[in-house]
């Protein structure tokens, strides 16, 4: 279910549950020492990151599937 399948860009996993099999970085406070500094805005980019995943995963899949049906439908 890893796979990554070739019409979408994602893996099974990532299409069925939304999300990437990845361990995310705890949550941490809007203040941080400045050496956690790095550490905050890396979770924060990770994140954004696997949100934009989704995004772009259900216009994939949107886009397949109209793709399917205009072949379905003029065949």
């Amino acid at each position: 279910m890893n796979t990554v399948n070739a019409s979408t860009g994602y893996s099974g996993f990532q299409l069925h549950l939304g999300r990437s099999p990845q361990i995310i970085p705890p949550i941490v406070p809007s203040t941080l020492p400045d050496d956690l500094a790095d550490a905050g805005r890396t979770a924060t980019s990770i994140i954004n990151t696997l949100a934009d995943d989704v995004a772009n995963a259900r216009d994939n899949l949107l886009l397949s599937k109209i793709s399917q049906t205009h072949y379905a439908s003029t065949a």
